[in-house]
Order: C-alpha cells, then sequence, then structure tokens
C-alpha cells in the first residue's frame, strides 16, 4: 500500500503541474460552450469527473483491484480537492454504478480533450496534447505499476491511446477506416477547420447577430457540425443509407466529432434510421456566408475554399455506393447553382 499511495504522490504532483496550464484555456472553453453554473466556472469538477470517469471505463472492462481502486480513489480526492477522504469501498461502487447506467461511462471521456482541442484550433496552441499525455500517463500507471500488469492491462492501456488519439486528432486511424476515399477527405476536412476556424471566430465576434447565436461561441464545433450536417444530408438525399454510406460516415466520424460507441456503424445506423431531411439544396451554408464576409474586408478566399469543400463532401458521399441516382445529381446541381450563382447565370 505505501508503494501504492508513492506513484498516487507522484502522479498527483504531475496532475498539479499539467492542470496548472490547462485550467485556463479549459475555463475558456467551458463559457464559450455554455458549460457554467452562473459566474461559476467549473475546470476543477471537470478534471475530476474525468478521474472518475476514466476509473469507471478501467472498471468496466474487467473490474479493479483493491490497489487501483485506492489509487484512483486518492487522485480523485486530490483533484476535487476534497477535504474528507473518500473510501476505497465508495468509490468502487460509484464507478459500477456509473458503469451500469451508462455505456458511454464504459469507454474512455473524451468531453475534455474535445473542448481542449477546439481552444488549439483558434490559439494555435497543444494543450489537447499536454491533457492526454496527462490522462495517458494516469491510466498507464494504474494499469502497469500500481499492481503487476498482465495481457489485459497492456492491452487496455493501447485501447485508451488509440481512442484518445482519435480524439485530440479528430481522425479515424487508417487501420480501422473501411472506405479508401476517406483518408484524403478527413485530411482535408480537419486542414479546412484549421484554415477557417480564426478568421470565421474573427467575423462572429465582430458581428452583433452571429454572436448572439447558440453554438457559434465554439468555433472549431461550428465548423465540424455544419460539415457533419451536410455529409448527413448527403447520405440522406436518395432516401437510402447504402451500408458503404455508413462506412464513410463511420470512418469521417472523429472528425466530425463523434466519438467511440457513437462513431460505430450500429450507432451510426440507429442514428440515420430517425434522420429527417433538413437542409434544401438552396441554402448556403452558414460557415460560407460568414467566410464571405471576412474575404471581403481581407481581400482572401475563405469562401471559395469552403464551397469547394462542401461540394466534395457531397460528391463523395453521393458515390459512396458506387451509384449516384438521379435524386442526388438534382440535388447536387441546385446545390452547386447555390454556391456559385454567377457562374449559373452564365
Amino acid at each position: 500500500m505505501n508503494q501504492n499511495l508513492t506513484h498516487a504522490k507522484s502522479v498527483c504532483q504531475l496532475f498539479d503541474l499539467v492542470v496548472a496550464t490547462v485550467s485556463g484555456p479549459m475555463n475558456q472553453r467551458l463559457s464559450e460552450t455554455g458549460q457554467t453554473s452562473g459566474s461559476q466556472f467549473i475546470a476543477v469538477d471537470q478534471f475530476a469527473s474525468d478521474i472518475l470517469h476514466i476509473a469507471t471505463a478501467v472498471y468496466a472492462t474487467g473490474g479493479m483491484t483493491s490497489s487501483q481502486c485506492a489509487f484512483f480513489s486518492e487522485l480523485y480526492d486530490h483533484a476535487a480537492r476534497r477535504d474528507v477522504a473518500t473510501r476505497v469501498d465508495e468509490f468502487q461502487s460509484w464507478c459500477a454504478g456509473l458503469a451500469n447506467s451508462n455505456q458511454l461511462y464504459c469507454e474512455p471521456p473524451t468531453a475534455s480533450l474535445n473542448l481542449l482541442r477546439g481552444y488549439d484550433a483558434v490559439n494555435r496552441t497543444m494543450i489537447a496534447r499536454m491533457y492526454k499525455e496527462l490522462v495517458m500517463k494516469i491510466v498507464t500507471v494504474v494499469l502497469t505499476q500500481v499492481t503487476a500488469p498482465c495481457s489485459r492491462e497492456i492491452a487496455l492501456v493501447q485501447d485508451f491511446d488509440n481512442f484518445w488519439t482519435e480524439v485530440v486528432m479528430a481522425t479515424r486511424s487508417p487501420q480501422r477506416c473501411l472506405q479508401p476515399a476517406s483518408i484524403v477527405l478527413i485530411s482535408e476536412l480537419n486542414k479546412a477547420v484549421a484554415e477557417f476556424v480564426i478568421p470565421a471566430r474573427e467575423v462572429i465576434n465582430s458581428v452583433a447577430q452571429l454572436s448572439q447565436i447558440e453554438g457559434l461561441g465554439d468555433t472549431e464545433g461550428f465548423i465540424r457540425k455544419t460539415f457533419t450536417n451536410y455529409c448527413a444530408q448527403a447520405v440522406l438525399v436518395d432516401s437510402v443509407v447504402d451500408e458503404r454510406e455508413l462506412e464513410l460516415f463511420h470512418d469521417l466520424a472523429p472528425t466530425l466529432m463523434y466519438f467511440g460507441s457513437n462513431g460505430s456503424l450500429e450507432s451510426l445506423r440507429q442514428m440515420f434510421q430517425g434522420a429527417s431531411k433538413n437542409i434544401m439544396p438552396n441554402e448556403v451554408p452558414l460557415l460560407v456566408s460568414i467566410l464571405d464576409i471576412f474575404d471581403s474586408s481581407m481581400n482572401t478566399n475563405y469562401g471559395g475554399s469552403a464551397r469547394s469543400l462542401y461540394v466534395k463532401l457531397a460528391k463523395t458521399a453521393f458515390s459512396a455506393d458506387m451509384n449516384v441516382c438521379r435524386e442526388e445529381t438534382q440535388w447536387l446541381g441546385q446545390f452547386q447553382q447555390t454556391l456559385y450563382p454567377l457562374a449559373s447565370a452564365c
């Protein structure tokens, strides 16, 4: 147990060093996304919640030893700044309750890394990667040092690493992609997010009507969600969701902010069963309009780049099932006329 406490103390010290850097960005992102309680920012609660969530995910894969549970309990109390120590059996009961109540708790947490990636996109930093290294250190210590590791623990460390890498990079690993066209499109979408986020944010912050629209404060999230919506719409145009179209969406899932089981084929299949067509081809995407405003004052062409990407996203989705039908051809033609009205008039 003394060795266990030594591990916990060492990780708590590392936790404090990383959190000192990450707290500011986390508080900002919680504010931008409306995840605050009155005027109180809740970064401390977010970090403590991550510890409990990680412990639950470990527990759900096959249980925890008493030493592992004691380690997590000590770290949780430290993160939450609790004056009264949580009993080990009480902490294990929390993990069991969470694992049984919600399947998402059986997977590694994604919220903090998702938020911090958005901060990095705007500020050109690497805070999300720093935090990912912290949570990976926690997982590695608890699974390979607190108790002697077996094959399950070693494999689980790698699983956590792969899972969180997809979140931080917003990229499905090439080994897990099911469609050949996906890898290039993923790269282009992530490149576009990196290019569009700063000009889009400048316009949103400077135009009163835009700054008041819910969801635009999270600029990176807004850009990814608009691509998500149009990709989903392209899949739904012919009213038939083909398996190969699902595979394409599966590959794009981390880029479109569907992580873990939410981005699985089965989950996506269920999502599309209840989805409806809600984007008309004669609607100009809001992102394009925002970037056009920036272009008009800065003599840039971000709006043009966004137009090209929306068209490519639709074409890729339409051709995923190897059969571009009449409805898809008509929708794409109308959408291109909407995006390029001057070219259509010539």
